[in-house]
């Protein structure tokens, strides 16, 4: 492939598809519209379709694509053994700090692409900024590392074992930019790596250009009285903990209350959770319009969309107090309940039923915290001041 012309922005992703589901990919989506207004750009990519799919699948050929109107170069993924890999990413996920072997392990099959990271090397000085994201994959690791005064990472940290990597040292230190969501993002990074004058809390932009309509929800699926869940059915999202406190919830306060699931990764429900699958943008909008609420217990949030895209909706929230972020989002709006254990769980659902007004309180306050801080146009102002 040809070099290129100076003065152009790129994004290095592990995937990129107008449709790949995450948040951390319809973010890169997002920033890409807007900051296009500003700079022309580019992505970089490997040729892997989405997380879910084999990482030594090349799904796309290798070449020049365009996809959002902006012109995507797609690189042949590397393709090694993950045996070892598989053995230590499932204690990682697990909880286990990683030791010296296991970070080897982790660095060796993770997804990368040497193709890929030729062409940065052999273009570095034809572009602007180089955008990494999200901070954990081989894509990022060994990008940052070859463009250090132009690389700009929106690690979208998690606390998590991955994070705790001694790689991670140079990657968050070495880039020109790190930018945070929010303070509690900012925070776990300087107490995993040290402070760093490159650190800078931007937020996130989200799109407020939607509406729900409670009506066709119920007209489709003919659920009421219910809190909503929205996100990947697995242990990263605390599923397991969420359908546990509710389910003795209601063996010990019979009633027409329900759960529902939307998302990737459909599991078996009952007459008091019902997992609805994925479900489109319109519906899911059309779902926190028609719910009592958001419940969001995962321990591993940098941002929380949908935190925000309820929050816009005028919904509580119920979070997870260990989780910083989703817990700071509720302070800073005063927009929700946190909660520590299934006592303080089984009252907020007690306390919100008793007092529909206070909760309609805080959908409100949610609103008008989410349009304050959040917007794209503030958002993209901040990223800017911090380049230019």
């Amino acid at each position: 492939m040809q070099l290129l012309e100076k003065n152009k922005i790129c994004f290095v992703l592990p995937w990129f598809g107008e449709n790949i589901v995450g948040g951390a990919e319809k973010e890169a989506r997002q920033l890409i519209k807007y900051l296009s207004k500003y700079f022309e750009i580019e992505i970089l990519s490997t040729t892997v379709k989405d997380f879910f799919s084999d990482w030594n699948l090349n799904y796309y050929k290798e070449g020049i694509y365009r996809e959002l109107g902006v012109l995507v170069r797609r690189f042949d993924v590397d393709k090694v053994d993950r045996t070892e890999f598989h053995n230590v990413n499932r204690l990682l996920m697990q909880g286990k700090n990683p030791n010296a072997y296991d970070e080897k392990v982790y660095l060796e099959g993770i997804i990368n692409s040497k193709n890929l990271l030729n062409f940065i090397k052999l273009n570095k000085d034809n572009y602007k900024y180089f955008f990494f994201m999200p901070y954990m994959f081989g894509t990022t690791i060994n990008g940052v590392l070859n463009v250090l005064d132009k690389s700009v990472l929106i690690p979208c940290l998690h606390d998590e074992s991955y994070a705790k990597m001694t790689i991670f040292n140079d990657v968050f230190h070495k880039a020109f930019r790190v930018f945070f969501h929010m303070n509690s993002e900012k925070n776990l990074a300087e107490k995993l790596y040290g402070t760093s004058p490159s650190y800078r809390v931007v937020g996130e932009g989200v799109n407020f250009n939607f509406s729900g309509d409670s009506k066709k929800f119920y007209e489709k699926f003919k659920i009421k009285n219910f809190y909503l869940f929205i996100g990947r059915k697995d242990e990263g999202k605390n599923i397991s903990l969420l359908l546990k406190w509710f389910r003795l919830y209601k063996k010990k306060n019979p009633s027409d209350l329900k759960l529902v699931l939307i998302g990737p990764l459909k599991i078996e429900g009952d007459e008091d959770i019902i997992d609805l699958g994925f479900l489109p943008e319109n519906e899911k909008y059309d779902a926190i319009s028609a719910s009592l609420g958001l419940i969001n217990l995962s321990l591993y949030e940098s941002f929380s969309l949908v935190v925000l895209e309820s929050a816009f909706l005028k919904k509580v929230v119920i979070v997870l107090s260990n989780c910083e972020t989703t817990k700071e989002h509720c302070l800073n709006g005063n927009m929700g309940l946190y909660v520590k254990d299934y006592y303080e769980f089984s009252s907020s659902l007690k306390y919100l039923e008793k007092n529909p007004d206070i909760a309609k309180k805080l959908g409100e306050n949610g609103y008008n915290y989410a349009v304050t801080n959040f917007s794209f146009e503030i958002v993209i102002n901040k990223i800017l001041e911090n380049l230019l």
